[in-house]
Protein backbone atom coordinates (compact mmCIF):
# COMPACT_ATOMS: atom_id res chain seq x y z
CA UNK A 1 0.00 0.00 0.00
CA UNK A 2 2.73 2.30 0.68
CA UNK A 3 4.53 1.57 -2.28
CA UNK A 4 1.42 2.52 -4.23
CA UNK A 5 1.20 5.76 -2.96
CA UNK A 6 4.45 6.93 -3.23
CA UNK A 7 4.27 5.27 -6.65
CA UNK A 8 0.80 7.66 -7.41
CA UNK A 9 2.71 10.67 -5.15
CA UNK A 10 5.70 11.37 -7.27
CA UNK A 11 4.29 11.81 -11.01
CA UNK A 12 2.04 14.81 -8.54
CA UNK A 13 4.89 15.99 -7.30
CA UNK A 14 6.23 15.92 -10.48
CA UNK A 15 3.41 17.77 -11.94
CA UNK A 16 2.98 20.31 -9.17
CA UNK A 17 6.91 21.60 -9.22
CA UNK A 18 6.35 21.76 -13.19
CA UNK A 19 3.17 24.08 -12.85
CA UNK A 20 5.12 26.33 -10.23
CA UNK A 21 8.60 26.17 -11.82
CA UNK A 22 6.81 27.87 -14.86
CA UNK A 23 4.80 29.94 -13.08
CA UNK A 24 7.23 31.79 -11.84
CA UNK A 25 9.43 31.90 -14.78
CA UNK A 26 6.43 33.26 -16.72
CA UNK A 27 6.81 35.84 -13.79
CA UNK A 28 10.13 36.57 -14.63
CA UNK A 29 11.13 35.40 -11.47
CA UNK A 30 10.24 38.55 -10.16
CA UNK A 31 8.14 38.81 -6.47
CA UNK A 32 5.83 42.16 -7.20
CA UNK A 33 4.15 40.08 -10.54
CA UNK A 34 4.02 36.36 -8.67
CA UNK A 35 2.42 38.57 -5.59
CA UNK A 36 -0.03 40.51 -8.09
CA UNK A 37 -1.15 37.16 -9.88
CA UNK A 38 -2.05 35.15 -6.72
CA UNK A 39 -3.35 37.97 -4.55
CA UNK A 40 -6.01 38.92 -7.80
CA UNK A 41 -9.76 38.30 -6.82
CA UNK A 42 -9.90 35.31 -9.68
CA UNK A 43 -7.14 33.20 -8.09
CA UNK A 44 -7.93 34.01 -4.56
CA UNK A 45 -11.56 32.28 -5.03
CA UNK A 46 -9.48 30.18 -7.41
CA UNK A 47 -6.81 28.81 -4.86
CA UNK A 48 -9.25 28.68 -2.19
CA UNK A 49 -12.00 27.00 -3.52
CA UNK A 50 -10.51 24.89 -6.15
CA UNK A 51 -6.82 23.59 -5.67
CA UNK A 52 -4.49 22.96 -8.93
CA UNK A 53 -4.45 18.98 -7.58
CA UNK A 54 -8.31 18.93 -9.44
CA UNK A 55 -7.39 21.72 -12.17
CA UNK A 56 -4.16 21.63 -13.90
CA UNK A 57 -2.61 19.38 -16.35
CA UNK A 58 0.98 19.08 -17.02
CA UNK A 59 2.87 22.55 -18.10
CA UNK A 60 6.20 22.51 -18.84
CA UNK A 61 8.77 25.92 -17.98
CA UNK A 62 11.24 26.63 -20.86
CA UNK A 63 13.80 24.31 -19.65
CA UNK A 64 16.75 27.00 -19.25
CA UNK A 65 19.73 26.54 -16.85
CA UNK A 66 17.74 28.76 -13.94
CA UNK A 67 15.02 26.24 -14.69
CA UNK A 68 17.11 23.05 -14.76
CA UNK A 69 18.87 24.26 -11.22
CA UNK A 70 15.25 25.43 -9.59
CA UNK A 71 13.68 22.07 -10.73
CA UNK A 72 16.66 20.07 -8.86
CA UNK A 73 17.10 22.39 -5.89
CA UNK A 74 13.01 22.23 -5.13
CA UNK A 75 12.92 18.47 -6.35
CA UNK A 76 15.84 17.86 -4.19
CA UNK A 77 14.29 19.85 -1.01
CA UNK A 78 10.19 17.65 -1.58
CA UNK A 79 12.53 14.36 -1.19
CA UNK A 80 13.83 14.99 1.61
CA UNK A 81 11.17 16.99 4.11
CA UNK A 82 9.05 13.98 2.38
CA UNK A 83 11.04 11.42 4.10
CA UNK A 84 10.68 13.73 6.85
CA UNK A 85 7.15 14.03 7.41
CA UNK A 86 6.28 10.61 6.60
CA UNK A 87 8.81 9.68 9.58
CA UNK A 88 6.95 12.22 11.79
CA UNK A 89 2.75 12.09 10.56
CA UNK A 90 2.90 8.88 9.40
CA UNK A 91 2.88 8.33 5.44
CA UNK A 92 -1.12 8.92 4.16
CA UNK A 93 -0.74 12.74 6.45
CA UNK A 94 2.90 13.58 5.30
CA UNK A 95 2.22 12.66 1.74
CA UNK A 96 -0.46 15.13 1.85
CA UNK A 97 0.94 17.89 3.67
CA UNK A 98 4.32 18.22 1.37
CA UNK A 99 2.05 18.39 -1.68
CA UNK A 100 0.52 20.88 -0.15
CA UNK A 101 3.72 22.36 0.49
CA UNK A 102 5.50 22.26 -3.18
CA UNK A 103 4.23 25.99 -3.48
CA UNK A 104 6.07 27.05 -0.98
CA UNK A 105 9.27 24.66 -1.22
CA UNK A 106 9.41 26.47 -5.42
CA UNK A 107 9.19 29.55 -3.58
CA UNK A 108 11.84 28.85 -1.23
CA UNK A 109 14.32 27.49 -3.68
CA UNK A 110 13.73 31.39 -6.40
CA UNK A 111 14.57 33.37 -3.09
CA UNK A 112 17.51 31.38 -2.09
CA UNK A 113 18.68 31.72 -5.79
CA UNK A 114 18.03 35.89 -6.25
CA UNK A 115 21.66 36.68 -4.46
CA UNK A 116 23.89 34.66 -6.91
CA UNK A 117 21.76 35.04 -9.93
CA UNK A 118 21.61 39.03 -8.77
CA UNK A 119 25.27 38.90 -8.79
CA UNK A 120 25.38 37.34 -12.55
CA UNK A 121 23.34 39.64 -13.88
CA UNK A 122 25.32 42.66 -12.31
CA UNK A 123 28.54 40.51 -14.28
CA UNK A 124 26.56 40.18 -17.52
CA UNK A 125 25.91 44.20 -17.21
CA UNK A 126 29.09 45.43 -16.36
CA UNK A 127 30.59 43.45 -19.50
CA UNK A 128 28.01 44.80 -21.68
CA UNK A 129 28.78 48.60 -20.42
CA UNK A 130 32.52 47.87 -20.65
CA UNK A 131 31.94 46.39 -24.60
CA UNK A 132 29.76 49.91 -25.17
CA UNK A 133 32.94 52.36 -23.75
CA UNK A 134 35.74 50.33 -25.83
CA UNK A 135 33.92 50.64 -29.19
CA UNK A 136 36.02 52.30 -31.24
CA UNK A 137 33.09 54.07 -33.80
CA UNK A 138 30.20 55.97 -32.26
CA UNK A 139 26.79 54.23 -32.41
CA UNK A 140 23.64 56.34 -32.97
CA UNK A 141 20.92 54.57 -30.60
CA UNK A 142 17.37 54.53 -30.99
CA UNK A 143 15.30 53.51 -28.11
CA UNK A 144 11.94 52.26 -28.53
CA UNK A 145 9.17 52.28 -25.43
CA UNK A 146 5.33 52.22 -25.13
CA UNK A 147 2.30 49.75 -23.53
CA UNK A 148 2.69 48.33 -26.95
CA UNK A 149 3.74 47.53 -30.12
CA UNK A 150 7.69 47.61 -28.90
CA UNK A 151 8.70 44.66 -30.65
CA UNK A 152 6.43 45.37 -34.14
CA UNK A 153 7.85 48.81 -34.63
CA UNK A 154 11.46 47.87 -33.61
CA UNK A 155 11.55 44.44 -36.02
CA UNK A 156 9.71 47.12 -38.78
CA UNK A 157 12.34 49.83 -38.33
CA UNK A 158 15.40 47.32 -38.30
CA UNK A 159 14.13 45.66 -41.48
CA UNK A 160 14.45 49.14 -43.24
CA UNK A 161 17.42 50.63 -41.45
CA UNK A 162 19.18 47.92 -42.76
CA UNK A 163 18.47 48.88 -46.46
CA UNK A 164 21.16 51.59 -45.56
CA UNK A 165 23.36 50.71 -41.97
CA UNK A 166 24.67 48.15 -40.23
CA UNK A 167 21.88 47.69 -37.04
CA UNK A 168 22.20 45.43 -34.30
CA UNK A 169 18.55 45.19 -33.07
CA UNK A 170 17.49 43.39 -29.24
CA UNK A 171 16.27 40.14 -30.38
CA UNK A 172 12.77 38.67 -29.61
CA UNK A 173 10.99 41.16 -27.07
CA UNK A 174 14.08 41.58 -25.16
CA UNK A 175 13.40 44.56 -23.16
CA UNK A 176 14.60 44.17 -19.92
CA UNK A 177 18.18 45.79 -18.75
CA UNK A 178 19.49 42.20 -17.84
CA UNK A 179 17.91 40.54 -21.69
CA UNK A 180 19.66 43.80 -23.54
CA UNK A 181 22.64 43.54 -21.97
CA UNK A 182 22.90 39.78 -22.54
CA UNK A 183 22.36 40.79 -26.20
CA UNK A 184 24.90 43.43 -26.52
CA UNK A 185 27.66 41.13 -24.96
CA UNK A 186 26.75 38.38 -27.81
CA UNK A 187 25.70 39.88 -30.46
CA UNK A 188 27.00 43.86 -30.78
CA UNK A 189 29.92 44.27 -32.85
CA UNK A 190 31.85 47.51 -34.01
CA UNK A 191 30.89 47.40 -37.53
CA UNK A 192 27.28 47.98 -36.31
CA UNK A 193 26.45 51.63 -36.57
CA UNK A 194 23.21 52.01 -35.90
CA UNK A 195 21.31 50.01 -32.66
CA UNK A 196 17.51 49.62 -31.84
CA UNK A 197 16.75 49.05 -27.98
CA UNK A 198 13.64 47.98 -26.64
CA UNK A 199 12.72 49.41 -23.27
CA UNK A 200 10.57 47.98 -21.17
CA UNK A 201 9.39 48.33 -17.24
CA UNK A 202 7.06 47.30 -14.52
CA UNK A 203 7.77 50.06 -11.84
CA UNK A 204 9.41 53.60 -12.53
CA UNK A 205 12.96 53.52 -12.00
CA UNK A 206 13.62 50.60 -14.64
CA UNK A 207 13.98 52.37 -17.89
CA UNK A 208 15.81 55.01 -16.10
CA UNK A 209 18.56 52.40 -15.09
CA UNK A 210 18.17 50.85 -18.83
CA UNK A 211 19.66 54.22 -20.13
CA UNK A 212 22.27 53.98 -18.34
CA UNK A 213 23.71 51.47 -20.25
CA UNK A 214 23.78 53.10 -23.59
CA UNK A 215 22.74 56.92 -24.38
CA UNK A 216 19.96 57.38 -26.65
CA UNK A 217 20.22 59.96 -29.88
CA UNK A 218 16.35 59.07 -31.06
CA UNK A 219 13.45 57.92 -29.28
CA UNK A 220 9.54 56.47 -29.79
CA UNK A 221 6.91 56.49 -28.09
CA UNK A 222 4.07 54.05 -29.40
CA UNK A 223 1.41 54.55 -27.14
CA UNK A 224 0.43 54.11 -23.86
CA UNK A 225 -2.55 51.90 -22.33
CA UNK A 226 -2.75 50.36 -18.95
CA UNK A 227 -0.82 47.59 -19.23
CA UNK A 228 0.94 46.04 -16.24
CA UNK A 229 -1.04 48.67 -14.74
CA UNK A 230 -1.34 47.21 -11.36
CA UNK A 231 2.30 46.91 -10.92
CA UNK A 232 2.83 50.61 -11.76
CA UNK A 233 0.48 51.58 -8.94
CA UNK A 234 -1.27 54.09 -10.95
CA UNK A 235 -1.62 55.76 -14.54
CA UNK A 236 1.06 58.55 -13.29
CA UNK A 237 3.21 56.18 -12.68
CA UNK A 238 2.77 54.55 -15.60
CA UNK A 239 3.49 57.26 -17.81
CA UNK A 240 6.43 58.71 -16.02
CA UNK A 241 7.82 55.54 -16.40
CA UNK A 242 7.30 55.83 -20.25
CA UNK A 243 8.89 59.31 -20.45
CA UNK A 244 11.83 58.31 -18.48
CA UNK A 245 13.56 57.35 -21.84
CA UNK A 246 12.91 60.49 -23.52
CA UNK A 247 14.13 62.49 -20.70
CA UNK A 248 17.67 60.71 -20.76
CA UNK A 249 18.33 61.33 -24.56
CA UNK A 250 21.02 63.59 -25.73
CA UNK A 251 20.90 67.04 -25.87
CA UNK A 252 20.19 67.09 -29.53
CA UNK A 253 18.00 64.36 -29.35
CA UNK A 254 15.07 63.76 -30.87
CA UNK A 255 11.99 62.03 -29.42
CA UNK A 256 9.05 60.61 -31.70
CA UNK A 257 5.34 60.17 -29.99
CA UNK A 258 2.31 58.68 -31.46
CA UNK A 259 -0.05 61.78 -31.42
CA UNK A 260 -3.05 59.74 -32.45
CA UNK A 261 -3.17 58.13 -28.73
CA UNK A 262 -4.92 60.48 -26.60
CA UNK A 263 -2.88 58.98 -23.80
CA UNK A 264 0.16 60.57 -25.31
CA UNK A 265 -0.68 64.25 -24.28
CA UNK A 266 0.86 64.03 -20.77
CA UNK A 267 4.36 63.02 -22.35
CA UNK A 268 3.80 65.76 -24.82
CA UNK A 269 3.47 68.04 -22.17
CA UNK A 270 6.00 66.95 -20.22
CA UNK A 271 8.95 67.07 -23.20
CA UNK A 272 7.95 70.25 -23.74
CA UNK A 273 8.59 71.14 -20.26
CA UNK A 274 11.88 70.00 -20.00
CA UNK A 275 12.70 70.97 -23.31
CA UNK A 276 13.02 67.77 -25.49
CA UNK A 277 12.80 68.20 -28.94
CA UNK A 278 9.95 65.76 -30.21
CA UNK A 279 7.45 65.40 -33.03
CA UNK A 280 4.58 62.83 -34.25
CA UNK A 281 4.75 60.37 -36.05
CA UNK A 282 4.67 62.65 -39.55
CA UNK A 283 6.81 62.94 -42.18
CA UNK A 284 7.74 66.46 -43.05
CA UNK A 285 9.15 65.77 -46.89
CA UNK A 286 7.02 62.76 -47.88
CA UNK A 287 3.20 61.97 -48.20
CA UNK A 288 1.72 59.22 -47.48
CA UNK A 289 -2.53 58.56 -47.48
CA UNK A 290 -4.77 55.34 -48.55
CA UNK A 291 -3.99 53.30 -45.49
CA UNK A 292 -6.49 50.07 -46.71
CA UNK A 293 -6.47 46.32 -46.38
CA UNK A 294 -6.28 44.72 -49.35
CA UNK A 295 -7.78 40.95 -48.90
CA UNK A 296 -6.74 41.41 -45.44
CA UNK A 297 -3.21 42.95 -45.97
CA UNK A 298 -2.45 46.40 -45.11
CA UNK A 299 -1.37 48.91 -48.22
CA UNK A 300 -0.78 52.55 -48.42
CA UNK A 301 0.75 54.72 -50.97
CA UNK A 302 4.22 57.20 -50.46
CA UNK A 303 5.32 60.34 -52.11
CA UNK A 304 8.39 61.56 -52.38
CA UNK A 305 9.28 64.05 -54.65
CA UNK A 306 7.61 63.77 -57.80
CA UNK A 307 7.24 60.16 -57.65
CA UNK A 308 4.25 57.84 -56.09
CA UNK A 309 4.69 54.15 -54.76
CA UNK A 310 2.51 52.10 -53.54
CA UNK A 311 3.18 49.56 -51.30
CA UNK A 312 1.55 46.72 -49.81
CA UNK A 313 2.40 45.03 -47.25
CA UNK A 314 2.37 41.32 -45.49
CA UNK A 315 1.06 43.09 -42.43
CA UNK A 316 -2.50 41.61 -41.52
CA UNK A 317 -5.08 44.35 -40.30
CA UNK A 318 -4.77 48.03 -40.06
CA UNK A 319 -3.56 48.31 -36.71
CA UNK A 320 -0.18 48.44 -37.90
CA UNK A 321 -0.85 51.89 -39.49
CA UNK A 322 1.21 53.74 -36.10
CA UNK A 323 3.87 51.17 -36.64
CA UNK A 324 4.03 52.12 -40.00
CA UNK A 325 3.88 55.72 -39.76
CA UNK A 326 6.61 55.55 -36.69
CA UNK A 327 9.22 53.87 -38.92
CA UNK A 328 8.76 56.14 -41.62
CA UNK A 329 8.93 59.46 -39.84
CA UNK A 330 12.16 57.99 -38.69
CA UNK A 331 13.22 56.41 -42.13
CA UNK A 332 12.76 60.09 -43.53
CA UNK A 333 14.78 61.77 -40.62
CA UNK A 334 17.83 59.57 -41.14
CA UNK A 335 17.71 60.45 -44.82
CA UNK A 336 17.00 56.62 -46.36
CA UNK A 337 15.69 56.95 -49.49
CA UNK A 338 12.05 56.24 -50.35
CA UNK A 339 12.81 53.75 -52.93
CA UNK A 340 14.78 51.48 -50.26
CA UNK A 341 11.74 51.67 -47.59
CA UNK A 342 9.13 51.06 -49.87
CA UNK A 343 11.32 47.56 -50.92
CA UNK A 344 11.76 46.97 -47.33
CA UNK A 345 8.12 47.25 -46.35
CA UNK A 346 6.84 45.21 -49.37
CA UNK A 347 9.40 42.55 -48.11
CA UNK A 348 9.57 42.30 -44.29
CA UNK A 349 8.34 38.94 -43.31
CA UNK A 350 5.95 39.51 -40.30
CA UNK A 351 7.02 37.28 -37.18
CA UNK A 352 5.67 36.00 -34.04
CA UNK A 353 4.93 39.56 -32.57
CA UNK A 354 2.73 39.93 -35.53
CA UNK A 355 -1.36 38.79 -36.51
CA UNK A 356 -0.64 36.01 -38.30
CA UNK A 357 -3.56 34.12 -40.52
CA UNK A 358 -2.99 30.24 -41.56
CA UNK A 359 -5.71 27.12 -41.48
CA UNK A 360 -6.33 25.54 -38.23
CA UNK A 361 -8.48 23.02 -36.58
CA UNK A 362 -11.07 21.27 -39.18
CA UNK A 363 -9.70 23.38 -41.71
CA UNK A 364 -11.11 26.61 -39.24
CA UNK A 365 -9.22 30.21 -39.90
CA UNK A 366 -7.02 30.93 -37.64
CA UNK A 367 -6.11 34.94 -36.62
CA UNK A 368 -3.13 34.24 -33.91
CA UNK A 369 -2.34 37.04 -32.02
CA UNK A 370 -1.27 35.00 -29.05
CA UNK A 371 2.75 36.04 -28.76
CA UNK A 372 1.48 38.79 -26.31
CA UNK A 373 -1.89 40.92 -24.96
CA UNK A 374 -2.35 44.31 -23.55
CA UNK A 375 -5.90 46.12 -23.83
CA UNK A 376 -4.87 48.07 -26.98
CA UNK A 377 -3.63 45.37 -28.91
CA UNK A 378 -6.61 43.02 -27.89
CA UNK A 379 -9.38 45.81 -28.91
CA UNK A 380 -6.86 46.03 -32.42
CA UNK A 381 -7.30 42.41 -32.94
CA UNK A 382 -11.26 42.40 -32.28
CA UNK A 383 -11.68 45.18 -35.15
CA UNK A 384 -9.54 43.40 -37.31
CA UNK A 385 -12.25 39.64 -37.14
CA UNK A 386 -14.92 42.70 -37.28
CA UNK A 387 -14.09 42.99 -41.07
CA UNK A 388 -13.46 39.72 -41.58
CA UNK A 389 -16.61 37.52 -43.51
CA UNK A 390 -17.15 34.48 -41.98
CA UNK A 391 -20.12 32.34 -40.91
CA UNK A 392 -18.85 31.94 -37.59
CA UNK A 393 -16.41 33.83 -35.40
CA UNK A 394 -15.21 32.28 -32.30
CA UNK A 395 -12.96 33.64 -29.55
CA UNK A 396 -9.88 31.93 -27.25
CA UNK A 397 -8.28 34.00 -25.33
CA UNK A 398 -6.91 33.64 -21.36
CA UNK A 399 -7.52 37.82 -20.56
CA UNK A 400 -5.04 39.82 -19.70
CA UNK A 401 -2.46 39.85 -16.38
CA UNK A 402 -0.69 42.59 -14.39
CA UNK A 403 -4.30 45.24 -14.40
CA UNK A 404 -4.35 45.46 -11.21
CA UNK A 405 -7.59 47.39 -10.15
CA UNK A 406 -8.17 48.37 -13.70
CA UNK A 407 -8.48 44.53 -14.40
CA UNK A 408 -12.28 44.99 -13.75
CA UNK A 409 -13.18 47.49 -15.84
CA UNK A 410 -11.23 46.77 -18.55
CA UNK A 411 -12.02 43.20 -18.92
CA UNK A 412 -15.07 44.46 -18.72
CA UNK A 413 -14.85 46.45 -21.67
CA UNK A 414 -13.71 43.72 -23.86
CA UNK A 415 -16.18 41.41 -22.95
CA UNK A 416 -18.73 44.02 -24.24
CA UNK A 417 -16.70 44.63 -27.54
CA UNK A 418 -16.81 40.54 -28.00
CA UNK A 419 -19.77 40.38 -27.87
CA UNK A 420 -20.53 42.58 -30.46
CA UNK A 421 -18.67 40.64 -33.06
CA UNK A 422 -17.70 37.25 -31.85
CA UNK A 423 -20.49 34.21 -31.57
CA UNK A 424 -18.89 32.31 -28.56
CA UNK A 425 -15.73 32.82 -26.34
CA UNK A 426 -13.57 30.05 -25.31
CA UNK A 427 -11.79 31.69 -21.75
CA UNK A 428 -8.58 29.88 -20.72
CA UNK A 429 -8.61 30.15 -16.90
CA UNK A 430 -9.29 32.72 -14.35
CA UNK A 431 -7.59 35.63 -14.84
CA UNK A 432 -10.81 38.53 -15.54
CA UNK A 433 -13.01 36.19 -16.78
CA UNK A 434 -16.20 37.45 -14.30
CA UNK A 435 -15.84 40.57 -15.44
CA UNK A 436 -15.36 39.49 -19.46
CA UNK A 437 -18.67 37.71 -18.87
CA UNK A 438 -20.76 40.12 -17.25
CA UNK A 439 -19.57 42.47 -20.31
CA UNK A 440 -20.13 39.80 -22.62
CA UNK A 441 -23.40 39.30 -21.51
CA UNK A 442 -24.73 42.54 -21.35
CA UNK A 443 -24.31 42.69 -25.01
CA UNK A 444 -24.14 39.50 -26.95
CA UNK A 445 -27.82 38.18 -26.27
CA UNK A 446 -27.29 35.19 -24.90
CA UNK A 447 -24.23 33.76 -27.18
CA UNK A 448 -22.64 30.83 -25.35
CA UNK A 449 -19.08 31.15 -23.73
CA UNK A 450 -17.18 28.28 -21.99
CA UNK A 451 -14.45 28.50 -19.69
CA UNK A 452 -11.76 25.99 -20.13
CA UNK A 453 -9.57 24.49 -17.39
CA UNK A 454 -6.21 22.34 -17.78
CA UNK A 455 -7.99 19.33 -17.91
CA UNK A 456 -11.22 20.51 -19.03
CA UNK A 457 -12.87 18.44 -22.33
CA UNK A 458 -12.27 19.73 -24.88
CA UNK A 459 -14.79 17.85 -27.51
CA UNK A 460 -17.33 20.76 -27.63
CA UNK A 461 -14.55 23.06 -28.43
CA UNK A 462 -13.53 20.72 -31.18
CA UNK A 463 -16.96 20.20 -32.54
CA UNK A 464 -18.37 24.33 -32.82
CA UNK A 465 -14.79 24.87 -34.66
CA UNK A 466 -15.23 24.25 -38.62
CA UNK A 467 -14.49 25.75 -41.88
CA UNK A 468 -16.56 28.41 -41.95
CA UNK A 469 -15.39 29.57 -38.50
CA UNK A 470 -12.68 32.09 -37.94
CA UNK A 471 -10.99 31.77 -34.53
CA UNK A 472 -9.23 34.46 -32.57
CA UNK A 473 -6.24 33.22 -30.49
CA UNK A 474 -5.63 36.03 -27.92
CA UNK A 475 -3.19 35.98 -25.54
CA UNK A 476 -1.22 32.84 -24.29
CA UNK A 477 -3.34 29.78 -24.22
CA UNK A 478 -2.30 26.83 -22.63
CA UNK A 479 -0.06 24.13 -24.60
CA UNK A 480 -2.78 22.04 -25.10
CA UNK A 481 -5.38 23.74 -26.17
CA UNK A 482 -2.82 25.37 -28.83
CA UNK A 483 -1.28 22.12 -30.42
CA UNK A 484 -5.39 21.58 -31.14
CA UNK A 485 -5.94 24.61 -32.89
CA UNK A 486 -3.03 24.30 -34.97
CA UNK A 487 -2.56 20.91 -36.04
CA UNK A 488 0.64 20.09 -37.78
Amino acid sequence: MKLLAVIIWLPLVVRELLFWIQLWQQKEYRLDRMTMYLMSKQNIRFWLGYHVIFNQGLRRPFFTAKAILLGLGSFGIVIAMGYLSVMAAGWRVGLLILYLAIPLVVSFVVLCMALPTLIAKWLIILMAKVKIRLRKSPLVVIGITGSYGKTSTKQLLECVLKTKFRVFATGQSHNTLFSVAVDIVRFLSNEHTHAIIEYGAYKRGEIKQMTKLVDSQIAILTGITKQHYGLFGSYENLKKAKFELLESLQPDGLAFINCEDKNTGEIQSMSNQYHIRWRCFETRKWKTGDFKTDKGYLSFWLQAAEKKLNIKTKLIGEIYIENIKSVLAVAEYMEIPAGMIAEALHSFEPTDYFISQSTGLNQSTLLDDGGTTNPQGFKSAIRVAETMQYAKKILVTSGIVDLGVESAREHAELGEMAGKVFNMVFYTGAEGFEPFWKGWNKISDGKPIFQIWENSDLGSFQKEIDKNALVLIEGRLPIRVLKLLKPI
